[in-house]
C-alpha cells in the first residue's frame, strides 16, 4: 500500500477531517392514526304508543246504558334500559376516502307498559277490547288489567362524509342501510260484571320487519381539543313487513281468533342532541371517549291491532321512544 492510500485513509476517518461523511438525522416514524372505534352504549328509555287503551272510567250500573261512553284508559308506560354496540372505520389519511367514515351499529331494547283498574260494587267498566261478535255496550266487567311490552331492534350500516367548513364547526351527511324487527304483545283480562262465565282474556300480537335507505346529517360544535357539541337527525323510509295476530277467548265455544299480513310503508325518524369528551392516548395511537345523548325515535304507522267490537280506537299508529344515552368510545 503506497503512502498516497495511507494519507486518503487517515483524512476519511480522523475526527478533526473535514472530509467525513456526515450522519443523516434519524426521522421517527409518524404516530400511527386511528382507524377503529368500538363503542357501548347504555339506554335508558321510555317507550310510547296509541290506541292502546284497554277500558275507560267507571260509571254508575243503574243508571249506565252504554259503557263506552266515558274517557278511555290506557296502560302506564315504564322506563327500562337496553344497550347499543357501535363499530366504526376510519381510512387513513393517505387513503382516497380519507374524507369519509363508516359504522355497523345495533340497538336492542325490551320496554312494557302495565295497566290495572278497578270499579266500585255499583260501577262498571267496558270491556273495550272485546273481539266477540256478540259484545254490547252495555256489557261492562268491574275489573281490568293489561300488559304490554315491545322488543326492538335495529341494525344500521352507514357511510359519513366529514366536512369542516370551519375551525370549530362540522357538517356531516350520511348515508346508509336500516332495519328494524319490532315486536309487540298486548295481553287484557276482564273479569267480573257480566261475564257470568269466567274471565276474558284477549291475546294480540304486532310484529313488524322493516328495511330501507337512510339519510342524515350530524352538525358538530367543537367548544375545544375535548369538549363538543353535536345533534344528529335522519329519516328512513321504510317499507314494512306486518304480521298480526290477535285471540280473544271466553269460554271454549265463544273464543274469537285472526290473524293477517301485509307490506306496508313504515318510515322511522331519529332525533338527538347531546355533549362529548374525547382524548388521544400515546401519540395518538389510542384514544377515549364519552358522551351523553337524549334520543327521540319516531316509527310511524306500527299499531294495525284491531279496535274490538264495542268502540274504533282513535290516534295515530306511531309508536315512539325517547331517553338517555350514555356512551363510552374506545379507538385504536
Amino acid at each position: 500500500m503506497g503512502l498516497g492510500s495511507l494519507l486518503l485513509i487517515f483524512l476519511t476517518t480522523s475526527s478533526f477531517s473535514p472530509y467525513k461523511a456526515k450522519r443523516q438525522p434519524q426521522v421517527e416514524p409518524a404516530p400511527n392514526t386511528i382507524q377503529w372505534e368500538l363503542s357501548q352504549s347504555l339506554l335508558y328509555w321510555k317507550a310510547h304508543e296509541n290506541r292502546l287503551q284497554y277500558t275507560d272510567t267507571p260509571s254508575t250500573i243503574a243508571t249506565t246504558t252504554d259503557f263506552t261512553t266515558t274517557s278511555r284508559v290506557s296502560p302506564h308506560f315504564k322506563w327500562h334500559f337496553g344497550g347499543r354496540e357501535t363499530l366504526s372505520y376510519f381510512p387513513r389519511p393517505t387513503s382516497f376516502c380519507h374524507d369519509w367514515d363508516f359504522a355497523l351499529e345495533w340497538t336492542y331494547i325490551i320496554n312494557k307498559a302495565q295497566g290495572r283498574r278497578s270499579a266500585e260494587p255499583a260501577d262498571g267498566m267496558s270491556p273495550l277490547r272485546s273481539l266477540l261478535p256478540d259484545a254490547d255496550p252495555a256489557d261492562f266487567v268491574s275489573k281490568a288489567q293489561a300488559h304490554w311490552n315491545v322488543h326492538l331492534n335495529v341494525a344500521e350500516a352507514r357511510a359519513t362524509y366529514n366536512y369542516q367548513p370551519l375551525k370549530w364547526f362540522s357538517f356531516s351527511p350520511y348515508l346508509g342501510i336500516k332495519s328494524i324487527w319490532i315486536h309487540q304483545l298486548f295481553k287484557i283480562q276482564y273479569q267480573g260484571g257480566t261475564l257470568i262465565s269466567g274471565p276474558e282474556n284477549i291475546k294480540m300480537r304486532n310484529n313488524c320487519f322493516g328495511i330501507g335507505p337512510e339519510i342524515g346529517i350530524k352538525p358538530v360544535f367543537i367548544l375545544s381539543k375535548e369538549w363538543s357539541l353535536f345533534s344528529t337527525f335522519a329519516y328512513a323510509p321504510m317499507a314494512g313487513y306486518f304480521r298480526v295476530k290477535q285471540k280473544d277467548t271466553y269460554t271454549p265455544l265463544d273464543s274469537l281468533q285472526d290473524s293477517h299480513s301485509f307490506w306496508k310503508y313504515a318510515p322511522a325518524m331519529d332525533m338527538s342532541a347531546g355533549f362529548g369528551w374525547k382524548i388521544c392516548l400515546f401519540k395518538s395511537r389510542f384514544s377515549i371517549g364519552l358522551r351523553a345523548t337524549w334520543e327521540y325515535h319516531i316509527f310511524f304507522s306500527q299499531n294495525h291491532l284491531k279496535s274490538g267490537s264495542l268502540y274504533h280506537l282513535k290516534g295515530n299508529k306511531n309508536l315512539t321512544f325517547q331517553g338517555a344515552t350514555f356512551s363510552v368510545d374506545l379507538g385504536f
